[in-house]
């Protein structure tokens, strides 16, 4: 991948969380040939009763051009209520068959977006900080998606960041919006079935948690810290 050079889009899925945060890593924001695309919920809500976080705010379309100067995303922003109606989701911590909602910002990033047009197609979160320029140390085959994690029999295959070429990707995000159902064990059936093929880089990729904005000059290892500091209430909570 040539940040300068191939035609790149970045798919962002999910809540816009920390966006504020994570886009000012991004010393690619404003290059041509990168276009970006979000499909993202009208409201974000991150909530941390140990740390006494309680942030909710409403979601527009200056949400994310205000951070860009020319180089304007394209934006899908849903009501969470009524696109997942089904499940009776509302904006919490934590929502609710997420593992659903996922494949209905897949769909979005079909209609939204000529895949053919692209080198690469880079899929993951508003709030995952991942470093791009990392992806130009590694070379990807044809058939090959780049995951930021180890492949292996027993581990797992985050769902944080994936990429490769333009024409894998539009397939990939194909059959896991048929899928229904995002996640780990998407993938990992995926790579079991070998109806794709992973191959294992480092993007760095990692959540930025809301506690990171409360912090100056944040550092990679930083965030690092902050976000096992922030999934100590989850864990807790995911046990009970």
């Amino acid at each position: 991948m040539n940040l300068d050079k191939d035609r790149i889009a970045i798919l962002l899925y999910g809540e816009y969380r920390t966006f504020d945060i994570v886009n000012t890593f991004w010393n690619f924001k404003e290059n041509q040939n990168i276009d970006f695309y979000f499909s993202t919920w009208n409201f974000s809500y991150q909530g941390n009763g140990e740390l006494k976080i309680d942030y909710k705010e409403k979601i527009t379309t200056n949400s994310f051009t205000k951070y860009f100067k020319q180089n304007i995303p394209f934006l899908n922003i849903m009501d969470l209520e009524t696109e997942m109606g089904n499940y009776n989701c509302k904006h919490e911590k934590y929502i609710k068959y997420n593992e659903k909602a996922v494949p209905i910002h897949l769909g979005y990033f079909l209609e939204m977006m000529d895949t053919t047009s692209y080198d690469y197609i880079v899929l993951t979160r508003p709030d995952v900080f991942f470093d791009l320029n990392n992806l130009q140390k590694f070379s990807l085959k044809e058939n090959e998606i780049g995951v930021d994690s180890s492949i292996t029999h027993n581990d797992i295959i985050h769902d944080l960041f994936l990429y490769g070429r333009g024409n894998i990707i539009h397939e990939f995000i194909r059959k896991a919006k048929n899928y229904n159902k995002w996640g780990h064990e998407c993938i990992q059936e995926f790579h079991d079935n070998k109806t794709f093929k992973f191959k294992s880089v480092n993007a760095s990729s990692v959540i930025v948690r809301p506690n990171c904005r409360n912090v100056d000059n944040l550092t990679y290892d930083e965030i690092m810290k902050l976000k096992d500091e922030f999934n100590n209430e989850k864990n807790r909570i995911l046990l009970f």
